[in-house]
């Protein structure tokens, strides 16, 4: 593993659930593409093989868009584990990208994760070192939908005056989870009224996201 750079925070406790749960499913959507490359390769080398790949232009240019989307997810576990390996890098849409993973992942695992309910905020760019709350928030998501003990996890992320609530229902895993996230998010704050569970986050670390 790389050294972190001085000031960097530690890792989280390893192994991480959230990433235990996500790699199943990266590695499915990245076999995928490496199929579909594959397949459009071999055409290549076929009498009219140009073609088809104009043809597929549009398969190609998703795949790619895809990938790009799979490589940031990799990055924000990665920098979890005390790599840093988003660097500079951040991806506004990364909640966006992240929470469907989750809900496949949750699947796979045979729990349930309702999909988010409106689209969700941006993540702003200033939001700590860009991991932390994208990872935090797809975190407690699985965590909830473990705890349902078979039905659906419900959950919402709202606008409330000047900060965000994630709003889960959870028991004590989430809880827990929510205690061990809450160690890499300063400024955040962890509530509850014992049936649910609301980490509120700063407003600035969210933005609506207006492109759609």
């Amino acid at each position: 593993m790389p050294a972190r750079a001085p000031g960097y925070p530690a890792p989280v406790a390893s192994p991480d659930p959230l990433t235990r749960a996500l790699l199943p499913v990266l590695l499915h959507k990245l076999s995928n593409a490496t199929q579909l490359l594959t397949g459009l390769n071999a055409a290549l080398a076929l009498e009219g093989g140009g073609e088809l790949l104009a043809e597929r232009s549009d398969d190609l240019a998703a795949t790619s868009r895809g990938v790009e989307e799979l490589g940031w997810v990799l990055a924000v576990l990665g920098s979890a584990g005390g790599a840093n390996l988003l660097l500079a890098r951040r991806e506004p849409r990364g909640l966006a990208i992240l929470v469907p993973l989750v809900v496949d992942a949750a699947r796979r695992a045979d729990a349930a994760l309702a999909p988010p309910s409106h689209a969700l905020p941006a993540l702003a760019p200033d939001a700590l070192d860009g991991w932390q709350v994208p990872w935090a928030l797809g975190s407690l998501l699985f965590a909830a939908a473990e705890d349902a003990g078979g039905a659906t996890a419900g959950w919402s992320l709202d606008s409330d005056g000047g900060s965000w609530r994630l709003t889960l229902e959870g028991g004590e895993g989430t809880a827990a989870c929510a205690r061990r996230v809450l160690e890499h998010l300063p400024g955040a704050e962890l509530e509850g009224d014992g049936t649910s569970i609301v980490l509120r986050l700063p407003g600035p670390w969210l933005v609506v996201d207006r492109r759609g």
